[in-house]
C-alpha cells in the first residue's frame, strides 16, 4: 500500500466521523419543543372506538334500536288509561224535533262532565283485544236547574277479527329478529371502526417510513458528497460520478420534502377519523408483537353463522316476505270482526242511585266485508306478493352463499399472511445490512455509485414491502373479526356491551 493511498483512506475515515459528531451536536441543540405522542396500533383503535364520530353514530343507532324494541315489547303489555272531559260546557240554540214531528229551536245551556277508566290487553297469537272499563257522566242543565248521572260501573268486552290478517302475530316474530340484528350489527360496526382505524394507521406508518428513509438517504448522500469533494481534489473520481453524487443530494431533498407533505396529509386523515386534536403531534410505533394464529376455516364459518347479523337478517327477510304473501291472501276474501260487551249501566239524579238497581247491558256485533267485483285487483296483489316471496327466497339463498364464501376465502388468506410476513421481515433485515455494507464499501472506494444506488433501492423496496406485509396481516386480522365476530386469540365471541336490560 502506497503512502498516498494510506493518506486518502485516513482522510475518508475522518470525513465519516465529522458528520456524525456534527449531527449529534445539532440534535442536542435543536430538540423539538413539541414532543410527539407515541401511539401503538391498539391505542389508535381504542381512541377510534371511544371518541370517533363513527363510533358516536353507532352508539346512537344502538340506542335508537333499543327504544324501538322496547316500544314493541310494551305494545303487548296491559295498558291502563284514564280520560275524560272536565267540563264540556254548551250554551246555544239547537233545533229540537217535537213529538208531533215539528222542529222547534230551544235554548240549550248545559255542562257535561265525563270520566272513563279502561284496561286493555292484546293477545298477539289470535289478534284478540280484551278490555275492561268503567265510566261515568254528569249533565248539568242550567235551563231546568237539574242534574243527571249516567254510569257504566263495570263493563268487559272483546274485539276479535275473523278470517282476517293478524299483524300482531307476525310482528312478535319479526321484531326480536330485528333487535338481534341491531345488536350484532352494532358489534360489527365496532369491528369495522377498528378495521378502518387500522387502514389509516398503516397509511400513516407507510409515509412515516418514507420520511425516515428519506432522512437517512439525505444524510448518507450529504456524507458521500463530502467524500466525493475530497476525491475530486485528489483527482481519484470522474466528473460524471461526482455530478451523479451531487444530484443524489438534491433528489434526496426532494424525496424528503414530498414524504413530509404526505405524512402531514396522512396524519390529518388519521386524527380526523379517531376524533383526536388535529394539532397534536403523533408518531406511530410499528407493531412488534404479531399474534401467531392458524384459523380453522370450519370454525370461522360456524362462528360467522352464529354471531353475525346476517343470520337473523335473512330470517327476518323471509318472514317479512311470508307475512306479505299471507296478508295479500287474507285480505282477498271474507273478513269479519266480532265485538261483544257485557256490563252494568244505570242512570240517576245522584251518585247513590247509580248503584241501585243497575241494569245489565249486553252487546254483540258481527261485521263482515266480502269483495264482490274488483276487476282482478285482489288477485293481482296476491300474485305480486307470491312472486316477491319467491324472489326474496332466491336473494336470501344468494346472500347466504356469498357470505359463507367470503368467510372461507378470508380465513384461508389470513393463514397465508403470517408466513409471508416472516419472509418480508427477514428480507428487510438482509436488505438493510446489505445497504450498510455497500455504503461502507463505496465510501472506502471499493464500490461504484451505480451498485450503491441498486443497494439503496433494494433497501427501500424491502422496507416498504415489510410495512405493506404488516398492513396486510393486520387488515386481514380485523377483517376476519368483522366477518365472524369472534376473537380467535381468546377463543370467545365478541359480545356487544349493552348496559340496558329489558
Amino acid at each position: 500500500m502506497t503512502l498516498r493511498t494510506t493518506i486518502i483512506q485516513y482522510s475518508l475515515h475522518i470525513l465519516l466521523i465529522i458528520p456524525l459528531l456534527l449531527g449529534l451536536c445539532s440534535t442536542m441543540r435543536g430538540v423539538n419543543p413539541v414532543t410527539p405522542r407515541l401511539l401503538t396500533l391498539q391505542e389508535v383503535i381504542d381512541r377510534a372506538i371511544q371518541q370517533s364520530p363513527a363510533s358516536k353514530y353507532a352508539f346512537n343507532q344502538r340506542e335508537n334500536a333499543y327504544w324501538q324494541y322496547r316500544n314493541h315489547k310494551t305494545s303487548f303489555r296491559p295498558s291502563l288509561y284514564l280520560n275524560g272531559n272536565l267540563p264540556d260546557f254548551t250554551s246555544t240554540n239547537s233545533p229540537i224535533t217535537q213529538p208531533d214531528g215539528s222542529v222547534s229551536f230551544k235554548n240549550i245551556n248545559l255542562s257535561r262532565s265525563s270520566a272513563n277508566f279502561s284496561l286493555n290487553q292484546e293477545i298477539a297469537a289470535t289478534g284478540t283485544q280484551l278490555f275492561a272499563a268503567s265510566d261515568i257522566m254528569r249533565i248539568d242543565d242550567f235551563e231546568r236547574n237539574t242534574v243527571a248521572y249516567n254510569s257504566s260501573p263495570f263493563m268487559i268486552g272483546l274485539r276479535q277479527p275473523i278470517f282476517g290478517f293478524n299483524n300482531s302475530r307476525w310482528t312478535k316474530k319479526i321484531e326480536p329478529l330485528r333487535w338481534e340484528e341491531s345488536q350484532k350489527g352494532f358489534q360489527e360496526e365496532m369491528e369495522q371502526i377498528a378495521y378502518d382505524a387500522c387502514v389509516l394507521f398503516f397509511q400513516l406508518l407507510n409515509v412515516q417510513t418514507d420520511v425516515e428513509l428519506a432522512r437517512q438517504n439525505l444524510k448518507n448522500s450529504q456524507a458521500n458528497l463530502k467524500i466525493a469533494k475530497v476525491k475530486k481534489k485528489l483527482g481519484i473520481i470522474s466528473e460524471n460520478d461526482f455530478e451523479r453524487i451531487n444530484l443524489s443530494v438534491y433528489n434526496a431533498k426532494k424525496a424528503l420534502s414530498r414524504a413530509t407533505m404526505n405524512q402531514k396529509i396522512a396524519a390529518f386523515g388519521l386524527k380526523s377519523y379517531i376524533g383526536t386534536d388535529l394539532l397534536e403531534n403523533i408518531l406511530l410505533l410499528k407493531p412488534q408483537e404479531i399474534p401467531h394464529l392458524t384459523i380453522d376455516v370450519q370454525k370461522a364459518l360456524q362462528q360467522a353463522i352464529t354471531n353475525r347479523k346476517e343470520t337473523p337478517k335473512l330470517k327476518r327477510l323471509l318472514l317479512e316476505a311470508e307475512r306479505d304473501r299471507i296478508r295479500a291472501k287474507r285480505n282477498n276474501g271474507l273478513t269479519a270482526n266480532l265485538t261483544a260487551t257485557y256490563g252494568l249501566t244505570n242512570t240517576g239524579d245522584n251518585l247513590q242511585n247509580l248503584m241501585d238497581k243497575a241494569e245489565v247491558q249486553k252487546m254483540v256485533k258481527l261485521s263482515f266485508n266480502i269483495p264482490v267485483v274488483d276487476w282482478g285487483r285482489s288477485a293481482s296483489r296476491v300474485k305480486m306478493a307470491e312472486s316477491r316471496h319467491e324472489l326474496i327466497k332466491y336473494e336470501v339463498d344468494q346472500l347466504q352463499q356469498k357470505f359463507e364464501r367470503e368467510v372461507v376465502v378470508q380465513a384461508e388468506q389470513f393463514n397465508l399472511l403470517y408466513e409471508q410476513l416472516e419472509t418480508s421481515e427477514q428480507a428487510d433485515l438482509v436488505a438493510a445490512n446489505g445497504y450498510q455494507i455497500a455504503l461502507k464499501q463505496y465510501q472506502n472506494g471499493n464500490l461504484s455509485i451505480t451498485d450503491l444506488n441498486i443497494s439503496l433501492q433494494e433497501r427501500e423496496q424491502s422496507r416498504r414491502d415489510y410495512i405493506n406485509s404488516l398492513a396486510q396481516f393486520w387488515r386481514a386480522y380485523y377483517k376476519i373479526r368483522i366477518l365472524t365476530l369472534y376473537d380467535f386469540e381468546k377463543n370467545m365471541p365478541l359480545i356487544a356491551d349493552n348496559p340496558k336490560k329489558d
